[in-house]
């Protein structure tokens, strides 16, 4: 139950609920009444029907809002063997033969002989995420074929891993070769598996990162990660170097009609002025020297003026050849009166989310000579302030305090007008219910020092006042009497299209307090579940 005009919010306790399940057609099945208890919970269980299609089913509760779930039901067949693809031991490069080995192998551990083997390879193209302006082609399909397993249950495939040559070397690009078999043997089972094998211009990846969030009182933390074409961190060193950028002479109003006549093409787009990561490089400001560690990251602390920036990494891979990645970095003064870049409108700020007991903060900017915008901060939609930024500035540091009474969020708009066009920015800001959050953690025991020892489970309660939790659900009386059970769910298991979802019922051993913050309740399971 939810008032957000007033920002209530509490649980539907001690209500008659209709809970419906359909079928794929949407044709309801069957029914079930159910009332929720004290603190707005209840539970149940279907039985998927035998006489119906299979597919995606949904249960959902009569005359209330967003109040269903879809599942699948699905006929389960058990498998007998399995498919498995081995990584190629040899260094794969591109225009070569890569030869990549598969086993067909029983769950028994017998070897699938003679069985039949169909395979396709599909290329796909990745670029790094620097390439903004450049979309890569559909996975394509370069290669397919057919084999028979061994008497061992092995199987070889081989094709060459061609690069798209419309893709340009200079991106950086480097292509995913997926390879999907599908096994069949002599009984008509078929089992499939994929494996991808990454191949590029050159052997490694980088990444340069930096905070949205830069000021000018300290230094800028940026950070560097190397890693293989499969994401495996790697060892290495290379070099940061840092420029200025040279900015418009004037601020460029937005288009009414934004123009992607770049998209699809190779060739990086010409300066936009309205896109800082297009914008030409300026002087050197410095350089910096770096090595990842075993993690294949690096942290790089550099001191920087207020500005915008370009951040430039080089590296080399394993045989010589150059690897790149860029950032686009801006430093902020917050106390600053006038906003010194050429854009337009600009909203930052260092955290969108924030506890009851900060102070949220965030800048906005234009880089005109002058001009006002006008700042809303509204909860639950109730104005909590409203009011113009001053005539002589084209900066203002955005602060509001975070009481209780703001938990669940708020919202910041912040609107301005210049040229005939209209610049709006909402934000959300998240003021998280931490005070209510709890987290429940599973712990098994058994001893092993006599036979027939049973096995003892343990749920950890984290969070504020979780003794008092425990108390309330699922115990609903005094301790002594109440900590007899305690509810958990299990697997929910699938058998010719009946399936069910149960509760299962544990007595409770004891309980024990660790702390204001932390619960323990043990308990033994019985000696079988229902089945």
């Amino acid at each position: 139950m939810a008032n957000q005009n007033a920002g209530k919010y509490g649980v539907l306790a001690h209500k008659s609920l209709t809970v419906v399940l359909r079928d794929t057609n949407g044709q309801e099945i069957t029914r079930a009444e159910h009332q929720t208890n004290d603190y707005g919970s209840f539970s149940g269980a279907f039985t998927a029907p035998r006489d119906r299609l299979t597919g995606q089913m949904s249960i959902e509760v009569e005359k209330m809002n967003q109040s269903q779930v879809w599942f699948n039901v699905e006929e389960y067949k058990r498998p007998k063997f399995q498919v498995e693809i081995a990584a190629p031991t040899d260094a794969v490069k591109l225009d070569k033969t890569v030869v990549l080995a598969g086993k067909a192998i029983a769950y028994t551990g017998a070897a699938i002989g003679g069985a039949k083997v169909k395979w396709r390879v599909e290329r796909g193209v990745r670029l790094p995420y620097w390439c903004w302006w450049w979309q890569p082609p559909a996975s394509k399909s370069i290669a397919h074929g057919s084999a028979i397993t061994e008497p061992d249950g092995t199987f070889k495939i081989k094709f060459t891993a061609d690069a798209d040559q419309s893709v340009p070397a200079k991106n950086d690009p480097f292509f995913s070769y997926t390879l999907h078999a599908d096994v069949t043997d002599a009984t008509g089972e078929t089992r499939s598996e994929e494996r991808t094998v990454n191949v590029g211009f050159t052997t490694r990846q980088a990444m340069v990162t930096g905070n949205k969030w830069q000021t000018s009182d300290k230094p800028v933390e940026l950070s560097v990660s190397t890693a293989s074409l499969d994401g495996v961190p790697q060892v290495t060193s290379g070099k940061i170097a840092i420029h200025i950028l040279k900015q418009p002479a004037d601020v460029a109003r937005m288009p009414l009609l934004c123009k992607n006549d770049w998209w699809r093409s190779g060739e990086e787009p010409q300066a936009d002025p309205l896109k800082p990561s297009t914008w030409e490089l300026g002087a050197l400001v410095t350089e910096r020297a770096f090595t990842t560690d075993a993690k294949g990251v690096a942290q790089v602390l550099v001191p920087l003026p207020t500005g915008i920036y370009r951040v430039s990494l080089e590296t080399k891979d394993d045989f010589g050849t150059t690897v790149t990645a860029r950032e686009t970095v801006q430093v902020l003064d917050p106390h600053a009166l006038h906003y010194t870049t050429k854009l337009p409108c600009v909203l930052a700020a260092p955290e969108w989310s924030v506890r009851p007991g900060e102070t949220f903060a965030a800048l906005w900017g234009t880089g005109y000579p002058t001009g006002r915008a006008f700042v809303e901060l509204v909860c639950n939609g109730k104005p909590l302030r409203s009011y113009w930024t001053k005539g002589d500035s084209t900066q203002e540091l955005i602060e509001q305090p975070v009481t209780e009474d703001l938990r669940g969020g708020f919202t910041l708009r912040v609107t301005y007008v210049r040229e005939n066009r209209a610049y709006f920015n909402e934000h959300i800001v998240e003021v998280p219910w931490d005070n209510k959050r709890l987290t429940v953690q599973w712990e098994t025991f058994r001893s092993k020092l006599q036979p027939g020892q049973k096995e003892t489970w343990t749920a950890v309660l984290t969070g504020p006042d979780a003794i008092s939790a425990i108390w309330a659900q699922p115990c609903r009386s005094s301790p002594a009497s109440s900590l007899r059970t305690l509810a958990r769910p299990t697997t929910a298991r699938c058998s010719n299209v009946s399936a069910a979802l149960k509760w299962v019922a544990l007595p409770c051993q004891s309980l024990t307090s660790l702390g204001s913050q932390r619960a323990r309740i043990s308990m033994k399971p019985p000696s079988s579940f229902p089945s």
